[in-house]
């Protein structure tokens, strides 16, 4: 396989997003990085103030980790959609399901909320949304194939 199917990236799907599917809910996710240039600029943005504060190490973690999920929100999570049918019969509506198993709206708050609670789906999701190969064109055609 050559060079170019290897690691080119396809920067429509970078920008648009693939989706992450968990089975009982889906994520559509732009890439972290590469095309995405909305998340690389708002990331420069949201940290400037906190620059001096990371190069000196001194650097509040928590109020930084806030600041990267809010830009991961914003800029990576295009979508949520939550199977509210059965597995057999699904039934994917727009929303992102709360503790109590409601359905609430997709929106920055909501989203921010649920990534905060649950931590181990926020390091999945920016893993995801970082990897390369799930942004290729050739790994999608070779994936639609099997």
């Amino acid at each position: 396989m050559s060079m170019y199917k290897q690691f080119k990236t396809d920067t429509d799907l970078e920008k648009q997003g693939i989706v992450l599917d968990y089975g009982t809910f889906r994520v559509r996710v732009a890439r972290m990085g590469g095309s995405n240039k909305k998340f690389v600029a708002q990331l420069e943005q949201r940290t400037k103030p906190l620059r001096r504060a990371i190069q000196a190490d001194t650097v509040d973690r928590t109020k930084l980790i806030d600041v990267v999920r809010e830009v991961f929100v914003d800029t990576v999570i295009l979508d949520w959609e939550t199977n509210v049918g059965t597995e057999k019969s699904p039934d994917w509506k727009q929303g992102v399901e709360a503790e109590d198993g409601s359905l609430l709206e997709f929106n920055r708050e909501n989203v921010l909320d649920a990534l905060r609670n649950l931590p181990d789906l926020y390091d999945d999701l920016q893993e995801q949304a970082g990897k390369a190969a799930l942004f290729r064109a050739a790994a999608l055609e070779d994936e639609a194939k099997n």
